[in-house]
Protein backbone atom coordinates (compact mmCIF):
# COMPACT_ATOMS: atom_id res chain seq x y z
CA UNK A 1 0.00 0.00 0.00
CA UNK A 2 1.39 3.46 -1.24
CA UNK A 3 2.09 5.99 2.15
CA UNK A 4 -0.58 8.00 0.78
CA UNK A 5 -3.00 5.22 0.88
CA UNK A 6 -2.24 4.23 4.21
CA UNK A 7 -2.76 7.73 5.46
CA UNK A 8 -6.03 8.30 3.99
CA UNK A 9 -6.87 4.79 5.15
CA UNK A 10 -5.98 5.72 8.21
CA UNK A 11 -8.14 8.81 8.62
CA UNK A 12 -11.06 6.96 6.98
CA UNK A 13 -10.46 4.16 9.78
CA UNK A 14 -10.26 6.91 13.04
CA UNK A 15 -12.97 8.71 11.61
CA UNK A 16 -15.21 5.46 11.70
CA UNK A 17 -17.07 5.10 15.05
CA UNK A 18 -17.60 1.53 14.77
CA UNK A 19 -14.29 1.01 14.17
CA UNK A 20 -12.50 2.63 16.28
CA UNK A 21 -14.90 1.34 19.07
CA UNK A 22 -14.08 -1.96 18.29
CA UNK A 23 -10.37 -1.62 18.80
CA UNK A 24 -11.31 0.22 22.22
CA UNK A 25 -13.76 -3.04 23.07
CA UNK A 26 -10.48 -5.12 22.97
CA UNK A 27 -8.65 -3.35 25.67
CA UNK A 28 -8.93 -5.93 28.73
CA UNK A 29 -9.93 -4.42 32.28
CA UNK A 30 -7.40 -3.65 34.28
CA UNK A 31 -5.29 -6.03 36.11
CA UNK A 32 -5.43 -8.48 33.59
CA UNK A 33 -2.29 -8.12 31.22
CA UNK A 34 -2.95 -4.74 30.05
CA UNK A 35 -2.18 -3.21 26.46
CA UNK A 36 -3.13 -0.05 24.64
CA UNK A 37 -4.50 0.95 21.57
CA UNK A 38 -1.43 0.54 20.13
CA UNK A 39 -1.42 -3.15 20.57
CA UNK A 40 -5.17 -3.24 18.68
CA UNK A 41 -3.46 -1.94 15.49
CA UNK A 42 -4.40 1.50 15.45
CA UNK A 43 -2.28 4.19 14.32
CA UNK A 44 -3.07 7.03 16.39
CA UNK A 45 -1.84 10.24 14.91
CA UNK A 46 0.23 12.96 16.81
CA UNK A 47 -3.31 15.15 16.89
CA UNK A 48 -6.59 13.85 18.29
CA UNK A 49 -8.66 11.94 15.57
CA UNK A 50 -12.27 12.98 15.67
CA UNK A 51 -14.00 10.43 17.82
CA UNK A 52 -11.42 11.33 20.50
CA UNK A 53 -12.13 15.25 20.59
CA UNK A 54 -15.79 13.90 20.62
CA UNK A 55 -15.00 12.63 24.62
CA UNK A 56 -14.54 8.99 23.54
CA UNK A 57 -13.22 7.59 26.83
CA UNK A 58 -11.25 4.51 27.23
CA UNK A 59 -10.71 2.57 31.09
CA UNK A 60 -7.95 2.78 32.94
CA UNK A 61 -5.39 -0.65 32.44
CA UNK A 62 -3.33 0.02 34.72
CA UNK A 63 -1.98 -3.54 35.76
CA UNK A 64 -0.01 -2.13 39.37
CA UNK A 65 -0.22 0.61 41.78
CA UNK A 66 2.77 2.49 39.56
CA UNK A 67 5.46 2.81 42.28
CA UNK A 68 6.90 6.21 41.31
CA UNK A 69 6.71 9.12 44.01
CA UNK A 70 4.60 12.08 42.88
CA UNK A 71 5.27 15.89 44.83
CA UNK A 72 1.99 16.44 45.95
CA UNK A 73 0.91 20.68 45.14
CA UNK A 74 2.31 22.89 44.20
CA UNK A 75 3.96 25.68 44.04
CA UNK A 76 7.21 23.99 43.40
CA UNK A 77 8.86 26.94 41.63
CA UNK A 78 12.57 27.77 43.19
CA UNK A 79 15.38 30.52 42.76
CA UNK A 80 17.25 29.08 39.59
CA UNK A 81 14.95 26.45 38.65
CA UNK A 82 13.81 26.03 35.04
CA UNK A 83 13.25 23.71 31.79
CA UNK A 84 16.16 22.54 30.43
CA UNK A 85 17.68 23.20 27.04
CA UNK A 86 17.31 20.14 24.37
CA UNK A 87 20.56 21.15 22.98
CA UNK A 88 22.33 21.11 26.61
CA UNK A 89 24.26 17.86 28.31
CA UNK A 90 21.56 14.59 28.26
CA UNK A 91 22.01 11.61 30.44
CA UNK A 92 19.09 9.42 28.94
CA UNK A 93 16.99 9.60 25.77
CA UNK A 94 13.71 7.16 25.40
CA UNK A 95 11.41 6.75 22.72
CA UNK A 96 7.82 5.52 22.44
CA UNK A 97 7.86 3.00 20.25
CA UNK A 98 4.62 1.08 19.54
CA UNK A 99 3.64 -1.60 16.78
CA UNK A 100 2.88 0.48 13.68
CA UNK A 101 4.39 -1.76 11.27
CA UNK A 102 7.52 -2.41 10.03
CA UNK A 103 7.34 0.35 7.63
CA UNK A 104 8.14 3.00 10.64
CA UNK A 105 9.93 0.87 12.62
CA UNK A 106 13.18 1.90 9.94
CA UNK A 107 12.53 5.02 12.07
CA UNK A 108 13.44 3.54 15.51
CA UNK A 109 15.63 1.15 14.07
CA UNK A 110 18.32 3.93 12.43
CA UNK A 111 17.49 5.92 15.44
CA UNK A 112 18.68 3.16 18.11
CA UNK A 113 21.58 2.21 15.41
CA UNK A 114 22.58 6.35 15.83
CA UNK A 115 22.77 6.47 19.13
CA UNK A 116 24.12 3.31 20.44
CA UNK A 117 26.84 3.76 22.69
CA UNK A 118 26.29 7.40 22.91
CA UNK A 119 24.04 7.43 25.92
CA UNK A 120 21.19 5.56 27.43
CA UNK A 121 18.64 5.37 25.28
CA UNK A 122 15.25 3.70 26.41
CA UNK A 123 13.13 2.45 24.03
CA UNK A 124 9.76 2.29 25.68
CA UNK A 125 7.40 -0.51 24.24
CA UNK A 126 4.17 -2.53 25.44
CA UNK A 127 4.65 -5.75 26.71
CA UNK A 128 3.00 -7.04 23.83
CA UNK A 129 5.49 -5.70 21.53
CA UNK A 130 8.41 -6.38 23.27
CA UNK A 131 10.17 -9.65 21.54
CA UNK A 132 9.20 -7.76 17.88
CA UNK A 133 10.99 -4.43 18.90
CA UNK A 134 13.84 -6.99 20.21
CA UNK A 135 13.87 -8.80 16.77
CA UNK A 136 13.68 -5.58 14.95
CA UNK A 137 17.11 -4.17 16.74
CA UNK A 138 19.03 -7.91 16.13
CA UNK A 139 18.28 -7.49 12.21
CA UNK A 140 20.27 -4.49 12.05
CA UNK A 141 23.63 -4.61 10.94
CA UNK A 142 25.65 -4.55 13.47
CA UNK A 143 22.81 -5.96 15.36
CA UNK A 144 21.88 -4.63 18.49
CA UNK A 145 21.22 -7.57 21.73
CA UNK A 146 19.27 -5.45 23.54
CA UNK A 147 19.94 -8.66 26.38
CA UNK A 148 23.74 -8.22 26.01
CA UNK A 149 26.42 -6.12 28.01
CA UNK A 150 27.55 -4.70 24.56
CA UNK A 151 25.09 -1.67 24.12
CA UNK A 152 23.69 1.29 25.83
CA UNK A 153 19.87 0.69 23.99
CA UNK A 154 17.49 -0.90 26.38
CA UNK A 155 14.01 -1.69 26.47
CA UNK A 156 11.56 -0.69 28.82
CA UNK A 157 7.86 -2.19 28.62
CA UNK A 158 5.02 0.41 29.49
CA UNK A 159 1.39 -0.09 28.36
CA UNK A 160 1.48 2.28 25.04
CA UNK A 161 -1.62 3.76 23.28
CA UNK A 162 0.60 5.85 20.68
CA UNK A 163 4.28 6.33 19.75
CA UNK A 164 4.03 10.58 21.07
CA UNK A 165 6.08 10.36 23.77
CA UNK A 166 7.34 13.82 23.22
CA UNK A 167 3.94 15.00 23.93
CA UNK A 168 2.82 12.39 26.83
CA UNK A 169 6.13 13.77 28.35
CA UNK A 170 7.33 14.08 30.94
CA UNK A 171 9.11 17.11 30.78
CA UNK A 172 12.73 17.94 32.01
CA UNK A 173 12.99 20.55 34.56
CA UNK A 174 16.55 21.63 35.85
CA UNK A 175 16.69 22.00 39.89
CA UNK A 176 19.66 24.01 41.30
CA UNK A 177 19.79 22.20 44.40
CA UNK A 178 19.59 18.49 43.45
CA UNK A 179 18.43 15.89 41.20
CA UNK A 180 16.49 17.28 37.58
CA UNK A 181 12.68 17.45 38.50
CA UNK A 182 10.06 15.11 35.82
CA UNK A 183 7.16 17.59 35.34
CA UNK A 184 3.72 15.65 33.93
CA UNK A 185 1.05 17.29 32.71
CA UNK A 186 -2.01 16.10 31.66
CA UNK A 187 -2.30 14.95 27.93
CA UNK A 188 -5.16 15.25 25.87
CA UNK A 189 -7.61 15.65 28.81
CA UNK A 190 -10.72 17.02 27.91
CA UNK A 191 -11.06 16.62 30.99
CA UNK A 192 -10.89 13.01 30.59
CA UNK A 193 -8.00 11.45 28.23
CA UNK A 194 -8.81 9.44 25.67
CA UNK A 195 -5.47 8.11 25.95
CA UNK A 196 -4.75 6.46 29.22
CA UNK A 197 -2.00 4.68 28.90
CA UNK A 198 0.57 7.15 27.24
CA UNK A 199 -0.66 9.43 29.95
CA UNK A 200 0.95 6.81 32.54
CA UNK A 201 3.94 6.26 30.88
CA UNK A 202 5.51 9.54 33.01
CA UNK A 203 5.23 7.62 36.19
CA UNK A 204 6.69 4.78 35.01
CA UNK A 205 9.75 6.74 33.97
CA UNK A 206 10.19 8.72 36.77
CA UNK A 207 10.72 5.25 38.96
CA UNK A 208 12.99 3.66 36.38
CA UNK A 209 15.41 6.78 36.17
CA UNK A 210 14.87 7.94 40.08
CA UNK A 211 13.43 11.51 39.51
CA UNK A 212 10.42 13.04 41.38
CA UNK A 213 7.81 13.69 39.45
CA UNK A 214 5.33 16.77 39.70
CA UNK A 215 1.59 16.95 38.15
CA UNK A 216 0.56 20.02 37.42
CA UNK A 217 -3.52 20.26 36.53
CA UNK A 218 -3.94 21.63 33.10
CA UNK A 219 -3.28 20.16 29.08
CA UNK A 220 0.21 20.12 27.21
CA UNK A 221 1.88 18.30 25.02
CA UNK A 222 5.47 18.34 24.91
CA UNK A 223 5.71 19.57 21.49
CA UNK A 224 4.38 22.79 22.23
CA UNK A 225 6.71 23.48 24.53
CA UNK A 226 10.63 25.01 23.59
CA UNK A 227 12.98 26.23 26.44
CA UNK A 228 16.39 27.92 25.94
CA UNK A 229 17.45 26.95 29.37
CA UNK A 230 17.64 29.87 30.92
CA UNK A 231 14.20 30.57 31.43
CA UNK A 232 12.35 31.55 28.27
CA UNK A 233 9.76 29.13 27.26
CA UNK A 234 8.10 29.11 23.78
CA UNK A 235 4.30 27.61 22.84
CA UNK A 236 1.87 28.65 20.87
CA UNK A 237 -1.38 29.77 21.60
CA UNK A 238 -2.90 26.14 21.30
CA UNK A 239 -1.32 26.21 25.12
CA UNK A 240 -3.82 28.75 26.29
CA UNK A 241 -6.70 27.05 24.30
CA UNK A 242 -6.55 23.43 25.00
CA UNK A 243 -7.20 24.90 28.26
CA UNK A 244 -10.31 26.38 28.61
CA UNK A 245 -12.63 23.49 29.34
CA UNK A 246 -10.42 23.72 32.59
CA UNK A 247 -11.71 27.45 33.13
CA UNK A 248 -8.23 28.57 32.87
CA UNK A 249 -7.24 31.83 30.97
CA UNK A 250 -3.50 32.97 29.39
CA UNK A 251 -2.76 34.00 32.96
CA UNK A 252 -3.61 30.97 34.64
CA UNK A 253 -1.63 29.20 31.99
CA UNK A 254 1.27 31.40 32.55
CA UNK A 255 1.08 30.80 36.62
CA UNK A 256 1.09 27.70 36.01
CA UNK A 257 4.52 27.17 33.80
CA UNK A 258 5.76 30.01 36.23
CA UNK A 259 4.86 28.06 39.06
CA UNK A 260 6.03 24.34 37.88
CA UNK A 261 8.38 24.53 35.07
CA UNK A 262 10.09 27.45 36.38
CA UNK A 263 9.86 29.94 33.71
CA UNK A 264 10.48 33.31 33.76
CA UNK A 265 9.49 34.36 30.68
CA UNK A 266 6.40 32.72 28.97
CA UNK A 267 6.35 33.68 25.06
CA UNK A 268 3.00 32.82 23.50
CA UNK A 269 2.91 32.50 19.69
CA UNK A 270 0.25 31.96 16.71
CA UNK A 271 0.08 28.56 15.82
CA UNK A 272 0.26 27.61 12.38
CA UNK A 273 -2.64 27.47 10.01
CA UNK A 274 -4.65 24.17 9.08
CA UNK A 275 -1.58 22.24 10.93
CA UNK A 276 -3.53 19.93 13.51
CA UNK A 277 -1.26 19.29 16.27
CA UNK A 278 -0.80 23.19 16.91
CA UNK A 279 2.66 22.44 18.23
CA UNK A 280 5.86 24.76 18.12
CA UNK A 281 8.65 22.01 17.40
CA UNK A 282 6.87 21.68 14.02
CA UNK A 283 8.64 24.95 12.50
CA UNK A 284 11.10 26.09 16.21
CA UNK A 285 14.32 24.65 17.34
CA UNK A 286 16.45 26.70 19.68
CA UNK A 287 20.52 26.50 19.12
CA UNK A 288 20.92 28.34 22.45
CA UNK A 289 19.46 29.89 24.95
CA UNK A 290 20.62 33.08 22.25
CA UNK A 291 19.63 31.75 19.17
CA UNK A 292 16.89 29.88 17.25
CA UNK A 293 15.87 27.98 14.30
CA UNK A 294 12.54 29.43 12.53
CA UNK A 295 11.41 27.26 9.46
CA UNK A 296 10.93 29.47 6.71
CA UNK A 297 8.25 28.36 3.52
CA UNK A 298 9.39 29.74 0.25
CA UNK A 299 6.76 31.76 -2.16
CA UNK A 300 3.92 29.43 -3.79
CA UNK A 301 4.11 26.64 -1.27
CA UNK A 302 2.29 27.86 1.80
CA UNK A 303 1.84 31.61 1.39
CA UNK A 304 -0.30 31.53 4.89
CA UNK A 305 1.59 29.93 6.67
CA UNK A 306 4.85 31.58 4.98
CA UNK A 307 3.67 34.87 6.14
CA UNK A 308 2.77 33.18 9.54
CA UNK A 309 6.47 32.13 10.14
CA UNK A 310 7.94 35.46 8.97
CA UNK A 311 5.64 36.91 11.90
CA UNK A 312 6.83 34.65 14.28
CA UNK A 313 10.37 35.09 13.31
CA UNK A 314 10.02 38.93 13.38
CA UNK A 315 8.65 38.61 16.89
CA UNK A 316 11.19 36.14 18.20
CA UNK A 317 13.91 38.43 17.02
CA UNK A 318 12.59 41.34 19.11
CA UNK A 319 11.93 39.56 22.22
CA UNK A 320 13.89 41.12 25.27
CA UNK A 321 15.72 37.84 27.06
CA UNK A 322 15.11 37.67 30.34
CA UNK A 323 19.11 37.98 30.78
CA UNK A 324 19.13 40.95 28.34
CA UNK A 325 19.87 41.19 24.78
CA UNK A 326 17.62 39.50 22.39
CA UNK A 327 17.25 36.60 20.06
CA UNK A 328 19.05 35.51 16.83
CA UNK A 329 16.75 33.52 14.78
CA UNK A 330 17.96 31.78 11.71
CA UNK A 331 15.82 30.43 9.15
CA UNK A 332 15.85 26.93 7.87
CA UNK A 333 13.75 25.51 4.48
CA UNK A 334 10.24 24.06 5.52
CA UNK A 335 9.44 20.77 3.18
CA UNK A 336 6.47 21.02 0.90
CA UNK A 337 3.43 19.83 2.92
CA UNK A 338 2.18 17.67 -0.08
CA UNK A 339 -1.65 18.45 0.62
CA UNK A 340 -2.97 14.89 -0.56
CA UNK A 341 -6.81 16.17 -1.19
CA UNK A 342 -6.57 19.18 -3.28
CA UNK A 343 -8.36 21.32 -1.04
CA UNK A 344 -5.05 21.95 1.79
CA UNK A 345 -7.13 21.33 4.69
CA UNK A 346 -5.74 20.07 8.17
CA UNK A 347 -6.18 16.46 7.70
CA UNK A 348 -4.97 16.62 3.78
CA UNK A 349 -1.79 17.87 4.26
CA UNK A 350 1.93 16.47 5.68
CA UNK A 351 3.72 18.68 7.46
CA UNK A 352 7.33 17.88 7.22
CA UNK A 353 10.07 19.68 9.07
CA UNK A 354 13.48 20.26 9.54
CA UNK A 355 13.61 21.54 13.55
CA UNK A 356 11.36 18.50 14.84
CA UNK A 357 15.00 17.13 15.99
CA UNK A 358 16.83 15.01 18.70
CA UNK A 359 19.62 16.52 20.81
CA UNK A 360 22.21 14.27 22.26
CA UNK A 361 25.62 15.41 23.55
CA UNK A 362 27.65 14.62 20.49
CA UNK A 363 24.81 14.75 17.61
CA UNK A 364 22.02 15.96 16.34
CA UNK A 365 19.40 13.80 14.57
CA UNK A 366 17.57 15.68 12.24
CA UNK A 367 14.73 14.01 9.97
CA UNK A 368 14.89 12.95 6.27
CA UNK A 369 12.32 12.98 3.84
CA UNK A 370 14.23 12.04 0.76
CA UNK A 371 13.20 8.30 0.65
CA UNK A 372 9.80 9.11 0.30
CA UNK A 373 8.97 8.17 -3.45
CA UNK A 374 6.29 11.44 -3.20
CA UNK A 375 9.18 13.54 -1.99
CA UNK A 376 11.83 13.02 -4.32
CA UNK A 377 11.81 16.16 -6.93
CA UNK A 378 14.70 18.05 -7.30
CA UNK A 379 13.27 20.83 -5.24
CA UNK A 380 12.13 18.56 -2.37
CA UNK A 381 15.63 17.24 -2.57
CA UNK A 382 17.49 21.06 -2.54
CA UNK A 383 15.54 22.19 0.47
CA UNK A 384 16.61 18.89 2.34
CA UNK A 385 20.42 19.64 1.49
CA UNK A 386 19.87 22.91 2.26
CA UNK A 387 18.03 21.95 5.95
CA UNK A 388 20.75 19.81 6.69
CA UNK A 389 23.71 22.34 5.93
CA UNK A 390 22.01 24.93 7.87
CA UNK A 391 22.13 22.25 11.21
CA UNK A 392 25.79 21.47 10.49
CA UNK A 393 26.80 25.46 10.29
CA UNK A 394 24.79 25.81 13.57
CA UNK A 395 25.96 22.73 15.42
CA UNK A 396 29.65 21.98 14.13
CA UNK A 397 30.56 20.08 17.19
CA UNK A 398 28.07 17.57 16.86
CA UNK A 399 27.56 15.11 14.35
CA UNK A 400 24.41 15.66 12.26
CA UNK A 401 22.82 12.47 10.91
CA UNK A 402 19.83 12.23 8.87
CA UNK A 403 17.01 9.97 10.25
CA UNK A 404 14.39 8.37 8.14
CA UNK A 405 11.21 9.83 9.05
CA UNK A 406 9.28 9.64 5.37
CA UNK A 407 6.42 7.24 6.89
CA UNK A 408 6.22 8.62 10.14
CA UNK A 409 5.75 12.09 9.10
CA UNK A 410 2.86 10.85 8.11
CA UNK A 411 1.20 10.60 11.60
CA UNK A 412 1.37 14.39 11.71
CA UNK A 413 4.81 14.21 13.80
CA UNK A 414 8.46 13.33 13.63
CA UNK A 415 11.30 11.76 15.47
CA UNK A 416 10.89 14.54 17.76
CA UNK A 417 7.72 13.84 18.48
CA UNK A 418 8.66 10.32 19.43
CA UNK A 419 11.28 10.89 22.18
CA UNK A 420 12.07 12.80 25.44
CA UNK A 421 15.60 13.27 26.27
CA UNK A 422 16.71 13.91 30.22
CA UNK A 423 19.86 15.71 32.24
CA UNK A 424 19.54 13.88 35.90
CA UNK A 425 21.17 16.18 37.31
CA UNK A 426 23.95 16.68 40.02
CA UNK A 427 24.46 17.40 43.45
CA UNK A 428 27.71 17.73 45.49
CA UNK A 429 28.02 15.45 49.00
CA UNK A 430 26.67 16.97 52.22
CA UNK A 431 29.07 16.54 53.81
CA UNK A 432 31.67 18.30 51.47
CA UNK A 433 32.92 21.64 53.22
CA UNK A 434 31.06 23.67 50.34
CA UNK A 435 27.85 22.19 51.77
CA UNK A 436 28.86 22.33 55.33
CA UNK A 437 29.76 25.85 55.17
CA UNK A 438 27.30 27.22 53.07
CA UNK A 439 29.56 28.45 50.17
CA UNK A 440 28.20 26.11 47.82
CA UNK A 441 26.15 27.41 44.49
CA UNK A 442 25.75 24.15 43.41
CA UNK A 443 23.90 21.09 44.52
CA UNK A 444 24.13 19.44 48.16
CA UNK A 445 22.89 16.20 48.42
CA UNK A 446 21.29 14.73 51.87
CA UNK A 447 23.39 12.77 53.67
CA UNK A 448 23.83 9.04 52.78
CA UNK A 449 22.39 8.01 55.62
CA UNK A 450 19.53 10.00 55.35
CA UNK A 451 16.54 8.03 54.43
CA UNK A 452 13.98 10.75 53.29
CA UNK A 453 10.44 10.36 54.37
CA UNK A 454 8.11 12.91 52.83
CA UNK A 455 4.28 12.09 54.15
CA UNK A 456 2.88 15.68 52.33
CA UNK A 457 4.22 18.06 50.81
CA UNK A 458 0.76 21.26 51.11
CA UNK A 459 1.19 24.01 49.03
CA UNK A 460 3.88 26.45 49.98
CA UNK A 461 1.92 28.93 52.75
CA UNK A 462 4.31 31.57 54.23
CA UNK A 463 7.28 30.04 52.30
CA UNK A 464 7.14 27.19 54.36
CA UNK A 465 7.49 23.29 53.78
CA UNK A 466 7.14 20.26 56.24
CA UNK A 467 10.26 17.98 55.74
CA UNK A 468 11.16 15.06 57.51
CA UNK A 469 14.31 13.03 56.37
CA UNK A 470 15.60 10.16 58.67
CA UNK A 471 12.55 11.12 60.88
CA UNK A 472 12.79 14.75 61.87
CA UNK A 473 10.33 17.28 60.92
CA UNK A 474 11.64 20.66 60.30
CA UNK A 475 9.87 23.97 59.08
CA UNK A 476 12.01 26.33 57.41
CA UNK A 477 11.22 29.66 55.42
CA UNK A 478 12.28 31.21 52.12
CA UNK A 479 12.30 28.16 49.18
CA UNK A 480 13.09 24.82 51.60
CA UNK A 481 9.76 23.66 49.52
CA UNK A 482 12.33 22.47 47.19
CA UNK A 483 13.60 20.32 50.00
CA UNK A 484 10.80 18.43 49.97
CA UNK A 485 11.96 15.93 48.02
CA UNK A 486 13.60 17.46 45.09
CA UNK A 487 16.96 16.96 45.79
CA UNK A 488 15.70 13.36 47.71
CA UNK A 489 15.60 11.90 43.89
CA UNK A 490 12.50 9.33 43.74
CA UNK A 491 12.75 8.74 47.20
CA UNK A 492 9.17 10.79 47.81
CA UNK A 493 6.22 8.84 49.01
CA UNK A 494 3.50 10.32 48.05
CA UNK A 495 1.47 10.73 44.59
CA UNK A 496 -2.18 11.33 43.35
CA UNK A 497 -3.61 9.12 41.13
CA UNK A 498 -5.01 10.53 37.91
CA UNK A 499 -8.95 9.44 36.47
Amino acid sequence: MSRRAVLLSGLSLLASSSAFAAGASAVPPAHVAPTGLADEGIRLPRDLTGMERDGFDLAKTRPIDLPSAELAEPPLGIAGMNPGGEFEHVDAVAFGWANYGPDIDVTFKELAAALDGRLDVYMVVSPAFAAGARNALLSLNPPIDVDGADTTVHLFEAPLDTVWLRDYGPIWVKNPIGRSIMVNPYYYWFPTTARPNDDDVPYYLSSKLDLPISSPEHNLEGGNFQSNGAGLCVMSNWAVDENAGFGLDQADVVNIFETYYGCTDVLIVPQMIREGTGHVDMWLAFVDEDTVLVGEYEPGLDDENMNLLDSNATLLANHALPGGGTLEVIRIPMPDGDCLCGNGTMNCCVWRTYTNVVYVDSAVLVPEYATDPTSNAPADLAREAAAMQVWADVQPDRDVIGINSADLIYLAGSIHCISQTWSYGTSLPADSAECLNGTSNASCAPPADAIAEVADVPPLEGGCAVVAPAGAAHCAPCGLVALAGLVLGGALALRRRRG
